[in-house]
């Protein structure tokens, strides 16, 4: 029974630990994909390369899609829908804010795990 408990610890220790590190991550791609957002409404020189954005391409009506990646897959954020629109390009910047607010507040945190959880199993598919 205690080796069924320490195991059982070791793994709940190690998702939380996992679920951390791929917070800070994120925390740190939207702190960069905002930087970027910035640059490109201020027409300053673009920061990031087209695919290393994660804003565009535009939908059918002209509005801007943001993609919140993760492990370079975007997160699902309702089931079935993997981006968030922006009518006006100057709402970007503020659209990522609320976004890096939202994972520090814990509001992502399923999604995030359900990433790790996915970004895990391919690891141990590619083994």
């Amino acid at each position: 029974m205690l080796n069924t408990l320490e195991t059982e610890t070791l793994s709940v220790f190690d998702n939380n630990v996992l679920l951390e590190q791929a917070r800070d991550l994120l925390l740190h791609d939207l702190s960069v994909q905002l930087q970027a957002a910035i640059a490109m409404v201020c027409r300053m020189p673009r920061l990031l390369a087209e695919n290393e954005r994660w804003y565009g391409p535009r939908d059918n009506f002209g509005n801007l899609k943001l993609h919140i990646k993760l492990f370079g897959e975007p997160l699902e954020l309702e089931k079935g829908q993997t981006y968030l629109i922006v009518s006006d390009d100057r709402d970007l910047p503020k659209l990522v804010q609320q976004c890096i607010e939202a994972v520090k507040s814990g509001h992502l945190d399923l999604q995030i795990e359900e990433r790790v959880l996915e970004h895990q199993q391919s690891q141990l598919r590619l083994s």
